[in-house]
């Protein structure tokens, strides 16, 4: 029998398990549990479950059924559950993270893992900003992914309609988010006749590959599943088999509970493929419009604006100190939240 993780030590890693701790603390009354121990085996009752559900539905915008988070009762399990999208068979794309002054919206688009939960420490400390989440159709059950930017972009497009005229819009998009986000962008823009304001995180306007675009099994298992289990690179089409194999060592490990849905785990993977493929196969073309990239400084090279003067109008460049899958974790988070109310506090004071 292999011997699972300290279950009473082990402490949040990332943004989303950090504010689910925060949650547990809060519907439990104590701190003395880590992201791997199950919430019954720590005090939790159906009556605190009920609490912690409605908690969860503030903080993301996701209303997970009583059933269904009850079959993921650990911090790490649960974190996994809101990265890969609801998954409770409703095709949402379009979450409200975060209710706030109504004239200034900020619209975050869906990292190559296609999930809206990572936005979560950002959406938080947006101070008097509505936050709207975007995430994958395919992540839903009985869904499949978009193929391709021009696609993601036009749903994405009618979702944001779905928010509702007279208010600022300011686009963000992390990673391949940033990409579909000027995208969008344009198309809002045609429909609206008002260019919405475009942020992007430390993303260039194309990738030469899908490798470049993020498609690597390890880097999938340990950054997006968030799973602590020996992998090796894989092509895509092991991917599937390799999935059985981590599924069932992280429940051996005590990482996954035994009921966690398998094929939320698939479902996961075939976005971050399809996003990957269409990331690298995408040609971008001129954005009449500027745009505020953060490029993150923890990284070796210097790549300026990664190229995105060519294809917008202008470009403000801002230094993120992070490296880049840290950049919207806490302690980074707040240097976007900082700009961001800089560049509109005219709009927002006045």
């Amino acid at each position: 029998m292999v011997s699972g993780p300290d279950l009473n030590s082990a402490q949040p890693r990332f943004g989303v398990e950090g504010v689910l701790h925060q949650l547990w603390c809060a519907v439990l009354g104590h701190t003395n549990f880590g992201i791997h121990d199950s919430f019954y085996a720590v005090g939790g009752t159906n009556e605190s479950l009920a609490l912690l559900r409605a908690e969860i539905r503030k903080e993301f915008g996701f209303d997970l059924s009583a059933a269904g988070l009850g079959q993921v009762p650990t911090i790490s399990s649960l974190t996994l559950r809101l990265r890969g999208g609801a998954g409770t068979g409703e095709r949402r794309v379009l979450l409200p993270m975060k209710r706030g002054q109504e004239d200034h919206t900020l619209v975050c688009f869906p990292p190559v893992g296609g999930g809206a939960a990572r936005y979560a420490h950002l959406a938080r400390r947006m101070a008097g900003w509505a936050v709207y989440g975007l995430q994958s159709v395919g992540l839903n059950t009985a869904s499949t992914p978009d193929t391709t930017i021009e696609s993601m972009a036009a749903r994405y497009a009618d979702e944001v309609e779905k928010i509702g005229s007279g208010r600022r819009l300011v686009f963000l998009g992390f990673s391949m988010g940033g990409i579909i986000a000027v995208e969008t962008a344009m198309i809002v823009a045609e429909r609206q006749g008002a260019v919405p304001d475009v942020v992007v995180v430390d993303a260039p306007p194309s990738y030469e590959s899908p490798q470049d675009a993020g498609l690597d099994f390890t880097t999938f298992v340990h950054q997006v599943l968030l799973l602590d289990v020996a992998v090796e690179d894989e092509p895509v089409e092991r991917w599937p088999a390799e999935l059985e194999r981590v599924y069932g060592t992280a429940v051996e490990l005590g990482l996954l509970p035994a009921k966690f849905d398998k094929a939320l785990l698939h479902r996961i993977a075939q976005v971050y493929i399809a996003n990957s493929q269409a990331a690298a196969g995408h040609s971008p073309t001129k954005f009449d419009g500027d745009i505020t990239l953060f490029q993150c400084t923890g990284a070796e090279e210097d790549f300026g604006d990664f190229g995105w003067s060519e294809y917008a109008r202008g470009v403000r460049l801002v230094e993120l100190p992070s490296d880049h899958f840290s950049a919207l974790e806490p302690d980074h988070v707040n240097v976007l939240v900082e700009v961001l109310n800089e560049l509109y506090r005219d709009d927002r004071s006045g």
